[in-house]
C-alpha cells in the first residue's frame, strides 16, 4: 500500500518465456504489486526469480478501480489461462497483492497452488487506513480497496487464516510521514504485527521499508529459498540465531 503513486491504467500480464525450463519445470510464479503501484515495482523480484530458473507472470492491475473482490476477480481472469500449462502456481506479492491472493484462496478458485510469499502485507489491516479514512477525498482517490484495508472486522481480518503454505516477510524500517501512527515496529505503512497471518509457515523481519522491500537482495534470497525449500532462512542461520 503506497500513497501518491500513479495507478497503472490496465490489467496487463507480462509473461517471461525466454527462461529455459530447468530445475523448476512445470512451475509458474505469479507476481502481484501493491496499491497504487505498477508491475514495474516487482521487476527486481522478477529478475531474481528468473535468474534462478523460475518462469514468471508479472501482473499489472488498476488497484484504484474496484473493491478487493473485484480486483481479485480481474487478476484471476488474467492469471487463469497463463497458469493452465503449469503443474504448480506460486505467488509472490507486495502489500495489497497478498490480500488479493487471500481473497482468491477464500473463494477456492485457484487450483494447484504451490507456495505464497507475501511482502509487507496488511493481513490485519493498516492503522494508516484507520487514520486517513476520515478524509473523504483520499478514499475517493485511492479507490474502494483502500477503504477495505482498515484494522476493523470489515478489513483483511475477514479473510481468515492461511489455507496453503504461506511465508510473510515484513519490514521494520519506518518512514515519514506516517511513522507516528504506529505504536510498534513498522515499515512506514504496515506494522510488523499486522503483517503476520494465522497459519503461516514462515515469518521474517528485515530492515527495509514498505516502498523498497521488493528491491532487497536479502528478500530476494529468502523468496527463492522459500519457493524451493519451504524455509525463509537457511538452517545454518537459524541455528546461529537460536
Amino acid at each position: 500500500m503506497d500513497l501518491g503513486v500513479p495507478v497503472i491504467p490496465e490489467v496487463t500480464p507480462e509473461v517471461t518465456s525466454e527462461v529455459e525450463a530447468g530445475a523448476h519445470r512445470g512451475e509458474l510464479v505469479v507476481l502481484l504489486h501493491g496499491l497504487g503501484r505498477t508491475r514495474f515495482s516487482m521487476r527486481p523480484v522478477e529478475r531474481a526469480l528468473r535468474a534462478r530458473g523460475f518462469r514468471t507472470a508479472n501482473i499489472g492491475y488498476r488497484s484504484g478501480s474496484g473493491t478487493i473482490e473485484a480486483l481479485a476477480a480481474r487478476v484471476w481472469a488474467a492469471v487463469e489461462q497463463l497458469a493452465e500449462p503449469f503443474d504448480q502456481v506460486h505467488f509472490v506479492t507486495h502489500s495489497l497483492g497478498g490480500i488479493l491472493v487471500r481473497q482468491l484462496l477464500k473463494q477456492g478458485v485457484v487450483k494447484r497452488v504451490g507456495r505464497v510469499v507475501m511482502l509487507a502485507p496488511p493481513n490485519h489491516g493498516s492503522e494508516i487506513v484507520d487514520d486517513l479514512g476520515k478524509w473523504r477525498l483520499l478514499p475517493a482517490v485511492m479507490g474502494p480497496a483502500f477503504e477495505q484495508l482498515g484494522t476493523g472486522p470489515a478489513g483483511p481480518e475477514r479473510l481468515g487464516p492461511a489455507s496453503v503454505p504461506v511465508a510473510v516477510i515484513a519490514g521494520r524500517r519506518t518512514q515519514a510521514p506516517f511513522s507516528g501512527v504506529f505504536s510498534g515496529p513498522n515499515d512506514g505503512k504496515v506494522s510488523t504485527e499486522s503483517a503476520r497471518l494465522e497459519g503461516m509457515s514462515a515469518f521474517l523481519i528485515v530492515n527495509e521499508n514498505h516502498m523498497l522491500i521488493m528491491r532487497s537482495p536479502e528478500v530476494h534470497e529468502a523468496i527463492v529459498r522459500y519457493l524451493e525449500t519451504g524455509e525463509l532462512v537457511a538452517t545454518e542461520a537459524r541455528r546461529e540465531s537460536g
